[in-house]
């Protein structure tokens, strides 16, 4: 160990959770095909990504009949809300790369603890918005793959423009004399998707809801 530690305290190597990364450009390989912004619903229709997804399934070991639908879904879950079907999408993203899908978990929580990837019980489907009584287990999202701006159709309907006679709306502003650098609020947003069931979210905005004692106490915020 006083080697490895050694080696990387001069920035030859890479240590995360018991995986030693000894080409540094590696981790850069594991990122990009979360984040690349050439990764869009159009490509997914192209012919020779599918192409490439037929190739994948055909040379598995073995494969289900519903793995090809199941694998395209994800894929389009990933890049329109950033829902990452972790044992569906990471062999096929990570396939070039070497990477034993033992070890995806603490590569994974390496990304969680740098920003990339955080968790999340927002999923959408044809525009709809969950409610706290159908709340979702928590899962993956990589948060560069949220919508950059929100539907205004979509929020209104969690979150009225006018606040309702019975209810109380309370507003927090934080300012940042010198300026506020581009991924704040980002991340800033993101941890608040963990605190209760978010219902809404795009890149730097969120609709969460928290369950209280009683019904009267439920809060959205």
């Amino acid at each position: 160990m006083d080697v490895l530690n050694l080696l990387e305290g001069q920035g030859d190597i890479f240590m995360y959770d018991g995986l030693v990364f000894l080409e540094l450009h590696f981790i850069t390989d594991i990122m990009k095909p979360l984040v690349d912004h050439t990764f869009t619903l159009d490509f997914l229709k192209s012919q020779g990504f599918n192409e490439s997804v037929e190739d994948y399934i055909n040379d598995k070991e073995s494969s289900q009949p519903t793995e090809h639908r199941d694998l395209k879904k994800a894929l389009r879950d990933l890049v329109s809300t950033g829902k990452l079907d972790m044992p569906i999408v990471l062999p096929f993203l990570w396939r070039n790369t070497g990477l034993s899908p033992a070890d995806y978990i603490p590569v994974v929580r390496l990304l969680v603890e740098s920003g990339i990837i955080f968790l999340s019980s927002f999923q959408t489907g044809n525009g709809h918005i969950t409610t706290m009584e159908k709340s979702l287990e928590m899962h993956p999202v990589v948060i560069y793959r949220l919508p950059s701006k929100p539907n205004r159709a979509s929020t209104k309907e969690v979150w009225p423009e006018a606040c309702p006679a019975n209810q109380e709306q309370i507003e927090m502003h934080i300012e940042m004399p010198a300026g506020c650098p581009p991924s704040v609020a980002a991340h800033f947003t993101a941890r608040f998707h963990s605190k209760g069931h978010c219902i809404y979210a795009w890149l730097k905005g969120a609709m969460v809801e928290t369950k209280g004692k009683t019904k009267s106490h439920d809060k959205r915020s």
